[in-house]
């Protein structure tokens, strides 16, 4: 707690003096206070500080993965907005076939292929058509929404025991 004082008043008297503070230090500051927070946060063993890190990772990684492909994407000139309806269709597609086929491996390539189909839909419309790649990509992410909700309707729900117990 003390050096988090010290970098403040550190910060401050950088900035009474009209100086520009160093980059490092509002950096050292964030790392500590977070450090202190989650010391504090398990210092009563109130707070699982282990389990909330391992799902915060393990939940990020897949958004992470989605952000680097946009960002490869905007690299080479494509505007992809519907890497949210490329999951969707992708996790639909992979608890459908993994629960038909009993077999992950299956499941793991039905979502390549469902986010493949997606990417193909946003391409088709956006070189051949010409339409904004933009507005392609929230339409896509709207009608692919409507339509993992329209066949877990449809299909999931009324065959419960068969189709809605996905291998793990």
């Amino acid at each position: 707690f003390m050096v988090l004082v010290l970098l403040a008043a550190w910060a401050v008297w950088d900035a009474v003096g009209f100086r520009r503070s160093r980059l490092w230090l509002p950096i050292a500051f964030g790392v500590l206070a977070v450090f202190a927070f989650l010391t504090w946060a398990a210092a009563d063993g109130l707070v699982p500080v282990t389990g909330l890190l391992f799902g915060a990772l393990s939940l990020s990684v897949p958004l992470i993965f989605g952000a680097l492909g946009g960002v490869i994407g905007e690299r080479v000139g494509v505007v992809n907005v519907a890497i949210e309806g490329q999951f969707l269709f992708g996790a639909f597609s992979a608890a459908l076939v993994a629960s038909l086929t009993s077999s992950p491996f299956l499941g793991l390539i039905a979502a390549m292929v469902g986010g493949v189909l997606v990417a193909f839909v946003l391409a088709a419309f956006s070189i051949k058509y010409l339409v904004d790649q933009v507005i392609v990509g929230v339409v896509l992410n709207v009608l692919v929404t409507g339509l993992t909700g329209f066949l877990y309707g449809a299909l999931l729900v009324p065959n419960e025991d068969l189709l809605n117990r996905p291998e793990r």
